[in-house]
């Protein structure tokens, strides 16, 4: 989906709402779990999302993260809370895990729901609650979650798949992809910054902003 603004932020938020993205509204819960990249700090993903992270709390979500997502941003002094993983919940269900969970031509559709169902289970041996659990029950007004990419094996359900899965299947924002989560951060605070300067302009003809000379 393909917008105009006066800016790229602005066409970039436009779009996202065209294309039926629910934004998350004002202090709304947010998951955050960035896979761990590359051992190079300025090749990792997580380090490339700090200031976007500290963006998010500034403009008031409440920040929670997957495990090793949250111990890494709360060294940084970035406030969010930890909850599980799915395979937390789903380790003696899916036998020694979700990541255990291998057919030669792929998990089926009754892996999956099995795993989902296990994963959301209450664990009364965690005092965090799962973020299986708080995504179906619509806790979250936005869920980022970027993948390890092509390292596990194609037949293996991985916690972050089981994360997107019930994030899609129960209508709640998704962003996987770092610089795409950066740019709905930007975006959104040059949105708040416009709105606190007083009311936002009407919207525009493709006509208007050919006689801006903005350039397509």
């Amino acid at each position: 989906m393909a917008c105009f603004g006066d800016n790229v932020h602005e066409a970039y938020r436009l779009a996202l709402e065209s294309a039926g993205f629910n934004l998350p509204a004002r202090g709304a819960k947010v998951l955050v779990s960035i896979a761990k990249s590359d051992s190079d700090m300025t090749l990792d993903r997580r380090y490339e999302f700090v200031e976007s992270m500290r963006t998010l709390q500034e403009l008031g979500f409440v920040l929670y993260g997957t495990p090793g997502t949250t111990d890494y941003y709360t060294k940084l002094g970035i406030q969010i809370e930890a909850v599980s993983k799915p395979d937390d919940a789903a380790e003696v269900a899916a036998g020694g895990g979700v990541g255990g969970l291998l057919r030669p031509s792929g998990p089926s559709e009754g892996d999956l729901a099995k795993a989902v169902q296990a994963a959301g289970a209450a664990t009364a041996s965690s005092s965090r609650r799962n973020c299986i659990d708080m995504i179906k029950n619509d806790e979250f007004g936005l869920v980022i979650n970027v993948p390890e990419g092509s390292r596990r094996p194609l037949d293996t359900v991985s916690n972050g798949y089981l994360i997107r899965r019930t994030t899609v299947d129960f209508g709640v924002a998704l962003l996987t992809n770092v610089k795409t989560a950066r740019m709905y951060v930007e975006a959104e605070a040059r949105h708040r910054e416009a709105l606190a300067a007083g009311p936002l302009a009407p919207p525009k003809t493709m006509g208007e902003f050919y006689k801006q000379g903005i350039e397509f």
